[in-house]
């Protein structure tokens, strides 16, 4: 049989109230004490020693000053350990990790319900995730609390590269829950009811309230209980007492606030401080249902509550929402009612359901009883703890490499290379006049680096001081794009103002036409004919003149695209001669970064030339400590090397420095560029009419195109031209040609 130490961070029997992993504790030490092996408790605020069922009770300080590899041959520690002190001494012997309560997910849930800063992602990285994953790169064995944990136990242990070709056939994670004594409950004395009177049905919360659980559900469910059921209330047992910044004070203080403004504080919701573990199954059976809620997510998705699991024994039906693995276990088996998360109502017809239905209630709690000493019994559930302590192990693959055992080898050859230097300095203080110097020359460094920083700094000040000049430039050229665009739309509009009052005349006058020839004979569709013809060679007439005009048109275009290209080659011109002024700048701004990479390139010869004066002393250095140990060598050269490194890295931000400089210059190009852009625009903006006529004559050549093609199909399509597109045609061509000039109203 083993020697067995678990490690408590407080009193299993503090003030005679027991926490959820107090009772855990406190049980599996006994079972094991049972089996013959020799358990003490190390309890971290404990002074004094006792001894209670042949179980030692001890401090963490005697713990600790003891030879815990020669005492002890397993240790047991929670999850949430992070002790340094305590991780040093137990990893001499086989570890045991507790981890029935994934703490990472619980504190991530809690951080989720707001934005955490910096420092609060800090301390749950540090604190709650390395830590944990430290203490289970350190385990030979894994308690978790059902299958799902397992399985995600298990991915974590991969993940470590714990699970590896030495350890594929241990049993490093297996399921350990909180398990119920083999006896029935016994009823010894009313507790609750002498809180909340003798008559009334008892609806218990067994827990307290952490910010993963869901009370506002449970409190709105109770009102509406309670308007049907005036005796139904509704405990929470264990919710006050906790201390100010503990994981349930927050949650009870918001459900008092709740139930108090609800007005239903002390009449249907009760608050009840934690009481001994001896007394739990006295509450148990004086309520009439266990109830506990609380919303969906990855800390329910792999929790196992606890205190259900008692309930059940105790014989009550439990109510509780859905997605844990147990709740779906209760839901399969008939062991109680699964409701969803943030309904209020569904959950208050489920209380009502069982306070109304005694005989489904009676059936519910007996199935509840019947799997919980099934499945549930202290001594099943510890049978995987037990075997290992039986035979208690180092597992093989501690000792390959994970990431953590790299981390620990650079940690102790930090504290050897601490060690050396910490003796050379004590037999001699060359080593401290030159770290005084690299000092000094880093020190200078520093400076220079400054200095640079600051003409960089100037730079583009300067750089901006221009770009804001730029913009300003842009913006006023802008202002007056808009002003003249807006002028020419009014013109615009004006003009097709006429030309719908004109569409709108002409389509007076067509229906005028219209009645005048309906009411006249049939004799005069000759007089029409001849008019016809007449029109058709109006319309020849027409296209002749259209011809002309495109003729015209053309020409004058022609004419438009010499004095384009005539303004674009003097636009070329200018554009040449920003173009030299560009270059000049940047033929100015490349010489000032010239200077800066020559002056830099010079402080680099300086670093060097001083990196090679502490080579050579360090060879020197180096020559005398072969001479007094080899060893030390090593270590000096480990000390040239993070020198080297040092000094690389202050290369690599220069060299970062001179890029950033680079893509500074980069930017001023293409702001220069868009600059030029800008400026072309402004000068051809300049030019109003010739822009308009350009924009103009771009916009409509393609419908020119089609005006042409229109134009042949009027002889065959005359009657239909002039009443749905002819007048737009004209009205098109009209106003192509007062824009271009040639046709004058």
């Amino acid at each position: 049989m083993s020697r067995v130490i678990f490690f408590s961070h407080k009193k299993i029997f503090e003030k005679g109230k027991n926490s959820a992993a107090d009772i855990r504790f406190w049980e599996m030490a006994k079972l094991l004490a049972n089996k013959g092996h020799k358990v003490t408790m190390a309890e971290k605020q404990r002074e004094r020693e006792e001894t209670n069922s042949s179980i030692k009770f001890i401090g963490w300080k005697k713990a600790l000053l003891s030879n815990i590899a020669e005492q002890y041959d397993v240790a047991i520690v929670p999850i949430w350990t992070t002790e340094k002190e305590v991780l040093e001494k137990i990893k001499e012997i086989p570890v045991v990790v507790d981890a029935y309560a994934p703490i990472v997910l619980e504190q991530a849930s809690i951080y989720a319900k707001k934005r955490p800063d910096e420092r609060e992602i800090s301390d749950f990285t540090n604190y709650v995730l390395t830590s944990s994953n430290v203490l289970l790169s350190m385990a030979d064995f894994v308690m978790c609390a059902g299958n799902r944990q397992k399985q995600y136990y298990s991915g974590i242990m991969s993940a470590l590269g714990r699970i590896n070709p030495y350890s594929y056939n241990e049993n490093l994670v297996d399921s350990v829950p909180s398990g119920i004594p083999s006896r029935k409950p016994i009823h010894k004395k009313d507790i609750l009811k002498n809180i909340v009177g003798k008559n009334k049905k008892i609806v218990l919360w067994p827990s307290s309230i952490f910010p993963w659980f869901d009370a506002e559900t449970a409190i709105k469910a109770i009102e509406i209980v309670s308007k049907k059921e005036k005796d139904a209330v509704l405990v929470f047992l264990g919710a006050t007492g906790s201390s100010v910044g503990s994981l349930g004070y927050e949650g009870a203080e918001n459900a008092k606030k709740l139930a108090e403004k609800d007005g239903v504080l002390n009449k249907n919701v009760f608050f009840v401080d934690r009481i001994p573990y001896e007394e739990m199954e006295s509450a148990y059976l004086e309520s009439e249902i266990a109830l506990i809620t609380y919303p969906l997510g990855f800390e329910t998705e792999f929790a196992l509550r606890t205190r259900t699991i008692h309930c059940m024994w105790a014989g009550l039906p439990v109510i509780c929402s859905e997605g844990d693995e147990l709740a779906e276990t209760i839901k399969k088996e008939g062991m109680g009612l699964g409701v969803n998360a943030k309904e209020p109502k569904k959950l208050a017809g489920s209380i009502l359901e069982l306070l109304g239905n005694s005989r489904l209630k009676n059936e519910i709690a007996r199935k509840g009883q019947v799997y919980s000493s099934k499945n549930f019994l202290w001594e099943k559930v510890c049978q995987p703890l037990e075997k290992f302590c039986r035979k208690p192990h180092i597992s093989e693959s501690k000792n390959t490499l994970t990431p953590y055992s790299i981390i620990n080898e650079k940690n102790e050859l930090i504290k050897n290379l601490q060690e050396y230097i910490e003796e050379y300095k004590a037999k001699n203080g060359i080593l401290d006049q030159i770290i005084k110097k690299n000092e000094e020359e880093i020190e200078g460094r520093k400076k220079t680096i400054d200095e640079v920083s600051d003409e960089i700094r100037n730079l583009r000040e300067q750089i901006k001081k221009v770009m804001i000049e730029r913009e300003e430039e842009v913006k006023r050229i802008n202002k007056d794009f808009k002003k003249q665009t807006e002028k020419s739309n009014q013109e615009i509009q004006k003009r097709d103002k006429v030309i719908e009052e004109q569409k709108e005349n002409f389509k007076t006058q067509i229906e005028q036409l219209n009645q005048e020839t309906q009411n006249r004979d049939k004799n005069r569709e000759e007089e029409i004919k001849r008019i016809n013809q007449d029109f058709k060679k109006q319309t020849e007439q027409l296209n002749q003149e259209i011809q002309k005009r495109d003729k015209t048109i053309q020409e004058q275009q022609e004419n438009f695209k010499k004095q384009t290209e005539q303004l674009n080659q003097e636009i070329q011109k200018r554009d040449k001669n920003r173009e030299e002024e560009i270059k000049r700048i940047n033929q100015d701004f490349k010489k000032q970064t010239e200077q800066l990479n020559q002056e830099i390139q010079k402080r680099d010869k300086t670093i060097q030339e001083q990196q090679e004066n502490f080579k050579k002393q360090t060879e020197q250095l180096n020559q005398e400590i072969q001479k007094r140990d080899k060893n030390r060598e090593e270590e000096i050269k480990r000390i040239n090397q993070d020198f080297k490194k040092q000094t690389e890295q202050l290369n690599q931000e220069i060299q970062k420095r001179d890029k950033t400089i680079q893509e500074q210059q980069e930017n001023f190009k293409k702001q220069t560029e868009q600059l030029n852009q800008e400026i072309q625009k402004r000068d051809q903006d300049m030019y109003e009419w010739n822009k308009n006529m350009s924009i103009i004559i771009t916009e409509k050549n393609s419908e020119i195109e089609n005006l042409n093609k229109k134009v042949l199909e009027l002889q065959n399509h005359l009657r239909d031209i002039l009443n749905s597109r002819g007048y737009k045609i004209a009205s098109q061509i009209d106003r192509l040609g007062r824009k271009i000039g040639i046709i004058k109203k």
